[in-house]
Parts: structure tokens; sequence; C-alpha cells
């Protein structure tokens, strides 16, 4: 029996080069970047990230229904008005 899960575990740049075999125009910043602010769970392992391939998918799909903008990067930095 193969041991599936192995493989569903990736690097950045492993799942990067998935993705593009899938059909995907990911660039591998842009996948650091949504691993950074959490909106795709990933695991530290030393410098490497370990990336489980589904949740980049659902991410990708929207699976949950879900804006794929993180509030904490849409909030950050920006000058919002403030009505009195």
């Amino acid at each position: 029996m193969e041991n599936t899960a192995s493989y569903q575990n990736m690097t950045t740049r492993e799942t990067v080069a998935r993705l593009r075999a899938d059909g995907y125009r990911i660039s591998e910043y842009a996948l650091r970047s949504w691993i950074r602010t959490g909106a795709i769970p990933a695991r530290q392992i030393g410098k490497k990230s370990l990336i489980y391939y589904p949740n980049v998918l659902a991410f990708l799909q929207c699976a949950d229904g879900q804006d794929n903008i993180p509030v904490s990067s849409v909030s950050s930095g920006a000058i919002r008005r403030i009505e009195v």
C-alpha cells in the first residue's frame, strides 16, 4: 500500500511545480505570502515550509465560500476614514 500522505505534503517549490502542472499559474512568492499571512496553513521544518496540497487547492477554489483575502492583510497599513 502506497503512503499518499507523504505525496500530499510538499515544500513550497514542489507545491508551485505541482500547481503549474495542474494548470494553476501561481508564483512561489505568492504562495509564500499566503503562508506568511496564515491563509494557507504550513509546518515549518527548519527553513522550509511543508504544505498539505489539498489545503492549497481548497484555498484557490474558495472551498469554504469565503474570500481569499485575510482580514489582517486588508486592514494593516491602510488609512481608513472615521466619520464623526
